[in-house]
C-alpha cells in the first residue's frame, strides 16, 4: 500500500484464500464496515530480526476472517513512557488505515471502531495508547511485560486503569515480570476484563521453528487457542456494526 507511516502488512476480509499468493479483494459489502485492529509486536525473540513483525501470522489472519482489518507495522521496538513518540506513530498507523488506506473506504468510521493487540513491549504500548486517544473499542494484551512499565516511570495500576474499554490480558504462569496476579494488577482494574493464565513461556504465541530459543511451555496450543480466544473476545466485546435496514420480501422500499 501506498503512504503508510512505516512498512506494514496488512490482514483484511476476503473472500479468496489462502491469505498468501496472488492480488486479494477486500469483501466489499454494502451493509458492513469492517473494524481497525493495530496489531504491536514487542521486542524480537531474536534480538537482530529486522522482518519480526512478519513473524505474527495466526491472530491476525484469525481476526481478519472474523471481519476485522489488522494491521501490522514494522517498528524500532522501546519502552513507551508516557512521552514516548511511539505512541503517536501507533495512532497514525490506526489514522492511517481509516482515511488513507486504499480501501479505508470499507472501513468503520465510528470513532470507537478501533481494537488494540500487543505483545510484551507492544502490549505497553497497546495501554498507552488506549490511555492517550480514548474511547478505543477493545484491548488484547499478551504477555506484557507489565513491571518494565517501572522503568520509565509509569505506574502498572495507573496504566492499566487508564485503558477504559473491555480488556482480555494473557500471561504465562511462570513468568514474573508478566504475571498479574502476583501483585493484584488484573483484580484492580475496573471493567469488563477477561484473564487467561497459561502453563507456557513469554515466547509461545509464535510457532516454535521462528524462535532462536528452544525454550517452549508444555502446552503447544498456546499460539491457536490464544488466536481463537482473541477473535472471540472481540466478537462478544467490539462486534460488527450490521445495518438496521429491514429490506422486505417483495424488495418494495
Amino acid at each position: 500500500a501506498s503512504g503508510p507511516p512505516s512498512t506494514l502488512r496488512v490482514f483484511y476480509p476476503s473472500y479468496q484464500t489462502p491469505f498468501d499468493g496472488g492480488a486479494r479483494k477486500i469483501l466489499k459489502s454494502c451493509l458492513d464496515r469492517w473494524p481497525v485492529v493495530l496489531f504491536l509486536h514487542g521486542q524480537p525473540a531474536c534480538l537482530n530480526d529486522m522482518q519480526y513483525y512478519l513473524r505474527w501470522r495466526r491472530i491476525p489472519e484469525m481476526l481478519a476472517k472474523s471481519g476485522y482489518v489488522v494491521v501490522v507495522p514494522k517498528y524500532e521496538q522501546a519502552l513507551p513512557g508516557n512521552d514516548s513518540p511511539l505512541i503517536g506513530f501507533a495512532n497514525s498507523v490506526i489514522d492511517w488505515a481509516r482515511t488513507s488506506w486504499e480501501h479505508a473506504q470499507w472501513v468503520d468510521k465510528r470513532p470507537e471502531a478501533v481494537a488494540l493487540v500487543g505483545h510484551s513491549f507492544g502490549a505497553l504500548l497497546s495501554a498507552q495508547v488506549a490511555r492517550v486517544r480514548g474511547n478505543i473499542g477493545a484491548l488484547v494484551a499478551l504477555s506484557g511485560a507489565w513491571e518494565e512499565f517501572h522503568v520509565v516511570n509509569v505506574d502498572v495500576q495507573q496504566a492499566l486503569n487508564a485503558i477504559g474499554a473491555p480488556a482480555f490480558f494473557q500471561w504465562a504462569r511462570n513468568v514474573l515480570f508478566e504475571d498479574m496476579d502476583s501483585h493484584d494488577a488484573f483484580a484492580n482494574i475496573p471493567g469488563i476484563k477477561y484473564a487467561l493464565e497459561h502453563p507456557g513461556q513469554h515466547f509461545d504465541y509464535l510457532p516454535s521453528n521462528q524462535l532462536c530459543t528452544e525454550e517452549r511451555g508444555p502446552c503447544p496450543w498456546v499460539e491457536r487457542v490464544s488466536a481463537e480466544l482473541t477473535a472471540l473476545f472481540l466478537a462478544r466485546v467490539f462486534p460488527l456494526v450490521r445495518s438496521n435496514t429491514v429490506i422486505p420480501v417483495d424488495l418494495e422500499p
